[in-house]
C-alpha cells in the first residue's frame, strides 16, 4: 500500500456536518494523487477539491447526519481504489450551536432597505447564557449601553426602524487555544469591513521600522504598514477600466515618441483584451504621467494625486535582472493583484525590437495586465524541472497550455538537436530539451500566459473549451507556477472570481470602440501643510517641544529643494502661521522654522486644523487637489467641527491627508482619515527607546517621491542612554555608493537643558567639533547638527558623545547620507505588511520587505523589524529571513504571542 495517509474530519453544526480531509502530496511526482484528485472532482462539487502547497485538500460543508456516514464510506472505497489508505480521525461535536462555550459569535442586524450592521463577540461560556444577556439587554432600557450591539438596537427601536437580528458562530477555541480566544476577537473586529461594523477597531501594535545590515554598513529604514500595499486603484466602470496610469520615470530622457507610443501599445491592448474577456472588459481611460523634469509641451494638465511610486505602469531603467523584459512585480498569492509593471525606454519606442523579440506589445500588455489585476500567473515553465511531465498516460510532454499547440523539443546544450523523440518511453528528456512552439503552424487560441507571441493565441486557458474558437482547455498537468500558486485552477476560473466579473455582470453583445481615452499629466512640486495640534494636551511629557524638534529637521533638511511648505496650527479654533512658501534655500528654511508653534492651550478641534489647511492649499486660486496635509495630534477630538464632518470635503477636494499620532491617546479615527484619503498613518509610542517621531517624518518625504539621486539614505535612527558625567562611542561605516550630503544629527534630552558635547573623527583623523563651522547648535529644539561637505571620504566615522549634566539623558542619533554618485541609484526598501493593525494573534502578519538599488535586488542584507506595541508591552526586534518566494521580493512572516515570544 503507498505510505500517504490521509486524515479525515467530521464537524457536526447543529443538524448539519462538514467533512473535511487532506493529504500529503508530492508536487509534480505523484501521478496517482493526481488521479485521485480527477475521480473526487468528478464525485463531489469540484469547487471544494484542490490542492494547497504540498496537501490535497478537500471539504464538503452542509450535509445531514445519514449523508456523512453514507459520504465517509464512499471516501473510503474511492482511496482504496487507487491503492491508498485513510487513517481518520473522527471529531463531533454535540449538535446544539447554542450549547457551544468558549467561541466568537456574530450578530447581523438587518435594515429594510438599509446597509447591514455586525457585531463580533465572545464568550467563555456557553453561546445560549451570552444570548440570553443580549435578548435582556434589547428589553430593557437601563441596560441599553451594555454593549455596541445594544445601543445600535436601542436606537433602531426609538427610531422606529423595522430590523432583524441573525446569529452565527465564526470560531471556536478548544482547551489550549482559550488564552488566545480574545486576541482572536480583535482580529476577527479588525478584519471585518468597517463601514458596516459595530465594535471599535483595536489598533494592538504598529511595526516602527526595519534595520538593515548590508555588508558592513548599518541602515535603518522606516516601514510603512500599509495594508496589501495597492497602488493607484482602477475601477471597472461598467466594462470599461477607469484611472489606469502610466508613469514616466524622471531618469528617462524626454521623448515625445514614447507618449505616442504608449497610447499606440494600450489601444491595441485594449482591443486584445476585449476579445480575450470574451467582451467583457476593455481600458477605457488611461492616464500617462510625465516627469517635471520633461517640457510642458505634452501636458494637457497638472497631475493631483498621481504619483510615479503609485502608477500601474511604469517606464523607467532596465531592472539588472530582467533587461528590457517587461514584468509584473507580484508579492501576493493566487488571485490577489500585483503591485505594479516594468517596462522599459527600448522596449516601448523600438518597435521592430519589441516584436521580433515578445510580439505584439498590445497581447504582452494584455499578459502583465493579467498578472496585475487577477493575480494570475506565468504558464510558460520558469525553472530547469519544469519543462516537461508526465501526462495522465505516462508520457512525457512538454509544459505548455494549451496542450493543442504544436512546435518542437531541442536541446539547446548540444546544438538544438531534437530531443524527446519517444515521448511513450516514459523517460525524461535530457537537461537542456526545450520545447518550441511552432511560430506559424498552430491555431490553438490559448493561452495568453503561456505564448502570448503567437499569432493564434488570443484568449486564455479555460476549465473546459465551451464556447472557445478552438481548444483552450486548460492543462492542469502542466509543471508551471500558475498551476503551482492556484492549486491547478485554470486562469479562465481565477479571473471569474474577481469582482470585475461578479455582481451580475454580463459581456457586450455588440461590437465596441475600444479605443481609450488618453490624458496626459504632468508631475509637480510636492505642496505640504503641517496642522500641528498645540492644545492643552500637548504640553504634557514634552510633546509640543518634540513635535516642534521633529517640524524643524523636516523643514530644514528633509524636505526636498522646491517644495511648498505651509504651516497651520490648532487648539480650540485654528490658525495659518504661514500660506505655502517654495523652500529653494536654508533661509527660506529658517524663516519657516521660525513660525513653528512655542505655547499650548485650550481644546482639541482637529476638523478646525484640517479646514485651514485646506484653505492654505487653496489660497491665491489654487487647486486643493493633489495637495498634502501632515496632521500631527496627540489627542481626541473634543470640540466641532470634527474629522467626520470634514472628511467627505477632503476626498471630494482630492486631498492626501498623512496623520501621525503622538501617545495612545490620539483619536482612534486618524487612521481611517488617511485611509479614505489616500494618506499614510502613523504612530509614536513616546517610548524612550523609540524614534518613530523622526522616522514618520522622513517616511512623509520618501513614500511620496520616486528614488532618485537625491533620495536620502538613513544609515543610523535610534535611541541610547548616556549617564551622568558619562561618555559615548560608536561608528558608522560609510562605503563607496555613498557619502554625499552626509548629516549627523544628535538630539539631547529634552527634558534636560545642559546639552551633550559631540565629537566625529573621520576615517582619516580629521576631528570635528563645536570649534568647526559645520557644527550646528539649536538650544531650543535640543539638536546638535553636523554636516560633512562634499562626498564623505569611505571608512569608519566615529562619533563620540559627552554627558555634561548632572543626570542621565536619553540621546537620538540620526545619520542620513545621499549617493555619491549624480548617477548611481541609491539603496531603498519598499515594505508593506498585510494588516496596518498588528494583532498579537494568528493568522500571521506577513511583512513584505524589499531592499533595491534602483531594480536590482539587494543580497546578503540583515533585516531587524522593530515592532512598537501601546503601553505597558515593550517593542519586539525581530529578525526577518528571506523565505526564498520570488525573485522580485522578500516575504517575511511574523507570528507573537502574549508572552512576547517569537512563535
Amino acid at each position: 500500500m503507498n505510505d500517504k495517509v490521509p486524515t479525515n474530519t467530521i464537524v457536526k453544526k447543529g443538524q448539519l456536518n462538514s467533512i473535511i480531509w487532506t493529504w500529503p502530496f508530492n508536487y509534480g511526482r505523484d501521478l496517482g494523487i493526481v488521479d485521485l484528485l480527477v475521480a473526487l472532482e468528478e464525485k463531489y462539487n469540484k469547487a471544494n477539491i484542490g490542492l494547497y502547497r504540498d496537501d490535497g485538500l478537500a471539504a464538503l460543508k452542509n450535509i445531514t447526519d445519514s449523508q456523512a456516514e453514507r459520504t465517509k464510506k464512499d471516501i473510503f472505497k474511492t482511496f482504496a481504489s487507487f491503492n491508498l489508505k485513510i487513517h481518520h480521525r473522527i471529531h463531533q461535536g454535540d449538535g446544539n450551536c447554542q450549547a457551544t462555550s468558549s467561541v466568537i459569535y456574530k450578530a447581523t442586524v438587518k435594515e429594510e432597505n438599509e446597509d447591514t450592521k455586525c457585531y463580533y463577540g465572545l464568550t467563555e461560556s456557553t453561546f445560549k447564557s451570552r444570548y440570553t444577556n443580549h435578548r435582556y439587554s434589547f428589553n430593557h432600557k437601563k441596560h441599553a449601553n451594555s454593549t455596541e450591539l445594544s445601543k445600535h438596537v436601542w436606537k433602531l427601536k426609538q427610531g422606529g426602524r423595522p430590523f432583524t437580528i441573525s446569529w452565527s458562530i465564526v470560531t471556536r477555541a478548544n482547551e489550549t487555544k482559550r488564552r488566545n480566544l480574545c486576541l482572536a476577537e480583535k482580529l476577527c473586529i479588525n478584519n471585518a469591513n468597517k463601514n458596516g461594523l459595530l465594535n471599535k477597531r483595536f489598533v494592538i501594535g504598529n511595526i516602527k521600522y526595519l534595520l538593515v545590515t548590508v555588508g558592513t554598513v548599518f541602515l535603518c529604514l522606516y516601514l510603512v504598514a500599509v495594508v496589501d500595499c495597492i497602488r493607484n486603484p482602477v475601477r471597472l466602470i461598467k466594462h470599461g477600466y477607469g484611472d489606469v496610469l502610466i508613469a514616466i520615470h524622471e531618469s528617462i530622457p524626454e521623448d515625445h515618441l514614447i507618449v505616442d507610443r504608449l497610447k499606440n501599445i494600450f489601444k491595441s491592448a485594449s482591443s486584445h483584451l476585449h476579445t480575450a474577456t470574451r467582451r467583457w472588459t476593455y481600458f477605457q481611460n488611461v492616464t500617462i504621467l510625465i516627469p517635471k523634469t520633461w517640457s510642458d509641451n505634452l501636458r494637457e494638465a497638472p497631475a493631483t494625486t498621481e504619483r510615479f511610486d503609485k502608477a500601474n505602469f511604469v517606464v523607467d531603467q532596465p531592472n539588472p535582472e530582467y533587461g528590457d523584459n517587461p514584468y509584473t512585480r507580484q508579492t501576493r498569492g493566487c488571485g490577489e493583484p500585483g503591485d505594479f509593471v516594468h517596462f522599459t525606454e527600448r522596449w516601448v519606442t523600438d518597435e521592430q525590437y519589441s516584436w521580433y523579440y515578445w510580439g505584439d506589445p498590445g497581447k504582452v500588455t494584455v499578459h502583465e495586465w493579467a498578472h496585475l489585476r487577477w493575480g494570475v500567473f506565468n504558464e510558460y515553465p520558469e525553472d530547469d524541472d519544469q519543462h516537461f511531465y508526465y501526462d495522465q498516460n505516462g508520457r512525457v510532454e512538454p509544459t505548455r497550455c494549451s496542450e493543442s499547440i504544436v512546435g518542437e523539443s531541442r536541446d539547446i546544450h548540444n546544438n538544438y538537436v531534437r530531443c524527446n523523440t519517444d515521448p511513450d518511453s516514459g523517460v525524461m528528456p535530457e537537461p537542456g530539451c526545450r520545447f518550441f512552439p511552432d511560430l506559424k503552424g498552430n491555431d490553438a487560441p490559448a493561452s495568453l500566459m503561456y505564448a502570448n507571441y503567437l499569432d493564434s493565441v488570443i484568449n486564455f486557458c479555460h476549465s473546459d473549451d465551451e464556447n472557445t474558437a478552438g481548444p483552450a482547455k486548460h492543462n492542469r498537468l502542466a509543471r508551471n507556477k500558475h498551476n503551482k500558486q492556484c492549486f491547478y485552477q485554470s486562469i479562465w476560473d481565477i479571473m471569474l472570481k474577481h469582482d470585475d466579473f461578479q455582481d451580475g455582470k454580463t459581456p457586450f453583445k455588440e461590437p465596441l470602440d475600444t479605443t481609450p481615452n488618453f490624458l496626459v499629466m504632468q508631475e509637480v512640486d510636492l505642496r505640504i501643510v503641517l496642522v500641528l495640534d498645540i492644545s492643552g494636551s500637548m504640553n504634557s511629557r514634552n510633546r509640543l517641544e518634540a513635535m516642534v524638534q521633529a517640524s524643524t529637521k523636516y523643514i530644514g533638511y528633509t524636505v526636498p529643494n522646491n517644495t511648498w511648505i505651509g504651516i497651520v496650527e490648532f487648539s480650540t479654533s485654528a490658525a495659518i502661521r504661514s500660506y505655502l512658501v517654495q523652500v529653494d534655500n536654508m533661509e527660506t528654511r529658517k524663516d519657516l522654522i521660525n513660525l513653528l508653534p512655542r505655547s499650548t492651550g485650550g481644546s482639541t478641534c482637529i476638523g478646525c486644523g484640517l479646514r485651514d489647511g485646506v484653505e492654505v492649499l487653496e489660497h491665491g486660486g489654487n487647486t486643493a487637489a493633489g495637495g498634502i496635509l501632515f496632521l500631527v495630534t496627540d489627542g481626541g477630538e473634543n470640540k466641532h467641527p470634527y474629522i467626520r464632518d470634514v472628511v467627505d470635503e477632503l476626498v471630494e477636494k482630492a486631498v492626501v491627508v498623512n496623520t501621525l499620532a503622538l501617545s495612545n491617546g490620539a483619536d482612534d479615527g486618524l487612521a481611517d482619515l488617511s485611509e479614505q484619503t489616500g494618506g499614510n498613518s502613523y504612530w509614536y509610542s513616546e517610548s524612550p527607546d523609540s524614534t518613530a517621531l523622526h522616522d514618520a517624518y522622513m517616511d512623509t518625504i520618501l513614500s511620496r517621491t520616486a528614488a532618485n539621486v537625491n533620495t536620502p539614505v538613513q544609515l543610523a535612527s535610534y535611541k541610547t542612554k548616556v549617564g551622568r558625567g558619562d561618555d559615548y562611542d560608536n561608528h558608522v561605516i560609510i562605503d563607496s555608493s555613498i557619502g554625499r550630503d552626509t548629516v549627523f544629527f544628535i538630539f539631547w534630552d529634552l527634558k534636560r537643558n545642559q546639552r551633550v558635547d559631540v565629537t566625529i573623527t573621520s576615517p582619516r583623523g580629521t576631528i570635528i567639533d563645536e570649534n568647526s563651522d559645520n557644527y550646528l547648535v539649536d538650544t531650543r529644539t535640543h539638536s546638535i547638527v553636523i554636516i560633512i561637505e562634499g562626498i564623505a571620504e569611505p571608512g569608519h566615522w566615529l562619533y563620540h558623545i559627552k554627558n555634561t549634566d548632572s543626570r542621565d539623558q536619553v540621546v537620538e542619533i540620526s545619520i542620513e547620507s545621499k549617493s555619491a554618485s549624480l548617477t548611481s541609484d541609491p539603496l531603498r526598501l519598499s515594505s508593506s505588511s498585510s494588516s496596518s493593525l498588528i494583532t498579537e494573534s494568528p493568522p500571521m502578519i506577513v511583512i513584505h520587505a524589499d531592499l533595491l538599488q534602483g531594480y536590482q535586488q539587494v543580497n546578503n542584507a540583515k533585516v531587524t523589524a522593530i515592532v512598537e506595541r501601546p503601553s505597558p508591552y515593550g517593542a519586539v526586534e525581530l529578525l526577518l529571513l528571506d523565505n526564498g518566494v520570488g525573485r522580485h521580493f522578500v516575504v517575511h512572516t511574523i507570528v507573537l504571542n502574549e508572552q512576547n515570544r517569537l512563535l
